[in-house]
């Protein structure tokens, strides 16, 4: 690449390696979620151990499904191994659905937070330059940070 010069550079990079590179940073950012949330459970209160070990192994199990192809194409998973992470991530679901209020409630998650701004006033969002914000800081004193 260093020979092509910035051009060659920038086209390499926009161009050829756009789609290796997002997924190399999304990886790397599931990495660092993984491993964050692996020392959280290291210290978590023993009570809440169980619940996070669920959410965390969901998270994990969401994470193969979404790449399942390239898991399988890679040789990491067999294809008889698809059923198996599909049910192991049902499962999970089933056993947490029941508490997901819960659990949104325990990381302080508000209605204003769980809800798109197209599920609300799509019209109003769009009204104003927002900068891509769901709430103006404004809002989100009144209706976050006081809660």
């Amino acid at each position: 690449m260093a020979l092509a010069g910035k051009a060659g550079t920038y086209d390499s990079w926009m161009f050829e390696e756009s789609d290796l590179i997002q997924h190399c940073g999304k990886s790397y950012g599931e990495e660092i979620m993984a491993d964050r949330f692996a020392l959280t459970l290291e210290t978590c209160d023993k009570d809440l151990k169980p619940i996070l070990t669920k959410v965390f192994n969901l998270y994990l199990a969401s994470i193969i499904e979404k790449n399942l192809g390239w898991f399988v194409i890679s040789g990491l998973l067999q294809p008889s191994d698809v059923d198996i992470i599909k049910a192991h991530s049902a499962e999970l679901c089933a056993q947490l659905g029941p508490q997901s209020l819960a659990i949104c409630e325990s990381f302080g998650i508000t209605d204003t937070m769980l809800s798109a701004p197209i599920a609300l006033d799509w019209v109003g969002y769009n009204s104003y330059d927002n900068q891509g914000e769901l709430m103006s800081e404004k809002e989100w004193d009144e209706t976050v940070r006081k809660a």
